[in-house]
């Protein structure tokens, strides 16, 4: 597969308040927690928009889920989140992680460099970081995924069924090798095809892999997503995103306490 060639859109800056949020494509409604899209008409229970924090830094021992301001930081193409204490791996049926993402609505491939992981204690190797698509918000919403972890390797995980457990297939890349690393996601219909590289650059990437893991509705969400798979948080660092027709802009705290309010929208869909 080639490399990814498509720069990353930067977005145009929003006013991340409660209120009303003008956009060029029409007006979005950030209500509590809430966040309505005017360019596809779809909701996603609980995400808050972000805007461009001017290189704010974000302090771990402070950061609280319910906080976007204190969650996610986007400075120049870097993007920081705060991993929020979570599983996302083998076997779960409901995901705990950090989310910051955006919706898409056709095939597309993606990529990130996880420039910065550091291992949280008690995390048993397996803290998360990397792409993320997902059918909803809803906690236990089909998912796939791939991930750097903190002591593991790059992980493939998928969920084909609502609240079905993940599946997870390790990559061929030596345990104990951290980051930075970049990782890739590619749809094309309901197949997904996963890479990594150590990278970043042409004829780098390898190990693929793909898995069919279809979604409902004419939209999915795509974005960062980060966990701890601990008690501890840990700050993550991503950068060099590319494939993004929007930028990532909406933060969603992901967890069991949303999967009520996502599971009615987990198959709305979006106009193209």
């Amino acid at each position: 597969m080639a490399e990814v060639e498509e720069p990353m859109v930067e977005r145009e800056s929003m006013v991340g308040r409660r209120g009303m949020i003008r956009l060029a494509a029409g007006t979005a409604v950030l209500g509590v927690g809430s966040v309505a899209l005017a360019a596809c008409g779809a909701t996603i229970p609980g995400a808050v928009a972000i805007s461009k924090s001017g290189g704010a830094s974000l302090n771990v021992a402070t950061a609280k889920p319910a906080n976007a301001a204190t969650m996610v930081s986007v400075d120049n193409g870097s993007y920081s989140l705060v991993a929020q204490a979570g599983i996302i791996g083998s076997g779960v049926k409901e995901d705990a992680c950090t989310y910051f993402f955006t919706r898409a609505s056709q095939d597309g491939t993606y990529s990130c460099e996880v420039k910065n992981q550091p291992a949280a204690s008690k995390d048993g190797g397996w803290g998360t970081a990397g792409l993320m698509a997902r059918q909803s918000g809803d906690a236990g919403s089909p998912m796939v995924g791939i991930f750097a972890t903190t002591q593991q390797g790059v992980q493939f995980m998928w969920r084909s069924t609502y609240r079905g457990a993940t599946s997870i297939w390790p990559m061929a890349i030596a345990i104990g090798v951290n980051a930075p690393i970049w990782v890739q996601l590619a749809k094309s219909g309901s197949n997904w095809t996963v890479m990594y590289s150590q990278t970043g650059k042409a004829g780098s990437w390898k190990n693929s892999t793909s898995m069919s893991v279809p979604f409902s509705g004419n939209s999915y969400l795509i974005g960062l997503a980060a966990s701890s798979h601990s008690k501890a948080q840990a700050l993550d660092v991503f950068s060099e995103l590319t494939g993004f027709k929007t930028a990532p802009s909406m933060y969603l705290d992901i967890n069991a306490a949303n999967t009520a309010a996502n599971s009615s929208s987990a198959s709305s869909s979006s106009s193209k």
